[in-house]
């Protein structure tokens, strides 16, 4: 994606079909530290680096155990995969950070901020619907086996608070779409026209 940021400092729209955030984030390092790799990378670095702590945080509240939060931020941070996602010019870093920030938001009952981060985390990869859909199944689920109540009753309680979440999240994603197509006038400045691009 280091090609594409280049265009967009150019003031060129590039590589419309994937959100803008991450290519964005790509040419501010550029704008920082210069078109050499670390300025193309450092978003990345940064952002995978807070993973590891959000990882902790995330495993902390869902088992209440330093021991195992220290053990599942350890695996993730020497797996093979991540380590070279967290290095690299690619979507899914950011994407990845975003996502585990919105989670750690989530089980605290912080719903407008897991939004936000969730909109952030569709800025840089579509994909990122599915996983909140699976944090979604994971609240309910987890209301209702811990509360004791009915499917129909978690819907009833916590609806409010899941749609605002995503209202949330959904005015952040278009947000952002709409300032990516207003700058470089594409897409009639209309982030749905964008939206049904990317999926055609």
């Amino acid at each position: 994606y280091v090609g594409a940021a280049r265009k967009m400092l150019r003031g060129e729209a590039s590589n419309n079909e994937h959100p803008p955030l991450v290519k964005a984030l790509i040419a501010l390092g550029i704008l920082s530290l210069g078109d050499i790799p670390l300025g193309w990378r450092m978003f990345s670095i940064v952002t995978s680096s807070a993973s590891l702590a959000l990882l902790y945080a995330l495993a902390l509240l869902l088992s209440g155990q330093k021991d195992v939060s220290f053990f599942a931020s350890f695996l993730y941070a020497v797996d093979v995969m991540c380590f070279n996602i967290g290095q690299i010019a690619m979507l899914d870093g950011p994407a990845m950070t975003f996502v585990l920030a919105a989670s750690v938001c989530l089980l605290k009952g912080r719903y407008d901020l897991g939004g936000v981060f969730l909109g952030l985390a569709s800025l840089c990869k579509l994909s990122v619907v599915f996983v909140a859909a699976g944090l979604i199944l994971f609240l309910f689920v987890t209301e209702a086996f811990q509360h004791k109540k009915t499917i129909m009753a978690c819907l009833r309680s916590s609806s409010a608070s899941l749609l605002r979440t995503f209202l949330v999240g959904l005015v952040v994603f278009l947000l952002g779409f709409w300032l990516y197509d207003s700058s470089y006038g594409v897409f009639g400045n209309n982030p749905l026209k964008h939206f049904a691009y990317m999926f055609a």
